[in-house]
């Protein structure tokens, strides 16, 4: 019976040892005694393809192996982690090591994981190394990358910024003096040509607006005023500057508030104006016949503020359900041919929302074709 169990032990530890040694790193099993340096009681074959040193001298001398880890001291590593791991943190780590390779050495990374055990006398270490050099150089890469992508979107946004002012110049001038052009001349057909021109330049001046704000925006540097405003005055811009649009289309436009809607608010009123002036462009831009109608709304209010929705309706084209997902990404718009019909970049909606989320809300849409 003895000679039967000694068997079957030699065999288990056999399968063990084939099992550890066709692993692609290397299993020990590691004892770090309480004020004696760390001993390598076990360690599989494959110590010499992470470490470059074969299994005899390892467990002959495990400074061999430590002294591989670049550039930390692996000793102090293990007790930190041990340490951590006893106070029921994580266990897995990564480490860099010189290995001996036919051009000299090469730095490797290798991960190590644990299971640690308290032992009489110390703390025990059962664990695994493993080559993870090709996916930590792809991290790196990746990182790498990233960084360059920031940069590039960095001097991207830098530039779009200066050329949007540097645009925004010569363009206030046209404007300025296509206006008084146009109030010193009589001439039906010249105040024709001035008023063209002088639409054709505020909207060029719109797109270059456009094309800062989400400049701004996708560089995290779009911030809002906190200043104390007449809700009811900005109410009262935003209907007067989209009146005449909607009127010249034959459009009805009506905006309804409430005589208890609050007036004297604290906020961003530019900001929020922008972004009523968006919709309701974009409702009358869509819309042929009917009317576009916006409505203000009381949802709650208490000591620390008011909230309000704004909804703007219109009786135009539509959209499709499945192209609502894109409804509010840059430089879309339901479909390509409505680009070529009715114009725009299909920035408006992108910023509003941006706009509307750094006010702590929210916008949506729900539409059907027609």
């Amino acid at each position: 019976r003895v000679e039967a169990r000694t068997e079957a032990l030699r065999q288990a530890e056999r399968l063990l040892r084939d099992i550890t040694n066709s692993m692609p790193g290397a299993v020990y099993q590691i004892f770090r005694p309480q004020r004696k340096p760390m001993s390598l009681r076990f360690v599989s074959a494959g110590v010499e393809k992470v470490f470059g040193v074969s299994r005899e001298q390892a467990l002959a001398n495990f400074e061999t192996v430590l002294d591989r880890v670049y550039p930390e001291d692996y000793s102090a590593l293990m007790a930190s982690i041990s340490d951590a791991v006893l106070n029921g943190s994580e266990h897995t780590h990564v480490f860099r090591v010189s290995v001996p390779g036919r051009g000299g050495d090469q730095l490797r990374w290798l991960r190590s994981s644990a299971n640690i055990f308290q032992e009489e006398g110390g703390v025990l270490l059962n664990g695994y190394w493993i080559d993870v050099t090709d996916q930590k150089r792809l991290e790196l890469a990746l990182e790498q990358s990233r960084r360059e992508a920031d940069a590039a979107n960095e001097a991207k946004s830098r530039f779009l910024a200066n050329m949007s002012h540097e645009i925004r110049t010569p363009m206030n001038a046209i404007i300025g003096l296509t206006h008084l052009a146009h109030g010193q001349t009589a001439e039906p057909g010249v105040r024709e040509q001035l008023g063209k021109v002088e639409d054709a330049a505020q909207s060029l001046l719109g797109l270059l607006n456009d094309i800062l704000d989400f400049s701004k925006i996708e560089a995290g540097r779009m911030s809002l005023e906190h200043i104390p405003f007449d809700l009811w005055n900005v109410l009262d811009r935003v209907e007067g500057l989209m009146a005449e649009r909607a009127s010249s289309k034959g459009l009805r436009l009506s905006l309804q508030r409430p005589e208890t809607l609050p007036r004297d608010l604290v906020g961003d009123p530019l900001r929020l104006g922008q972004v009523l002036l968006n919709l309701i462009s974009n409702a009358i831009k869509f819309t042929e016949t009917g009317e576009v109608r916006v409505q203000v709304e009381l949802l709650g209010q208490d000591a620390g503020g008011a909230q309000l929705r704004f909804a703007v309706h219109d009786t135009g084209i539509g959209i499709q359900p499945a192209q609502m997902a894109r409804l509010f990404k840059a430089f879309t718009q339901a479909d390509s041919s409505t680009t070529r019909r009715f114009g725009g970049t299909g920035l408006g909606l992108t910023i509003s929302k941006e706009l509307v989320n750094l006010m702590g809300g929210d916008l949506s849409a729900r539409s059907e074709p027609g």
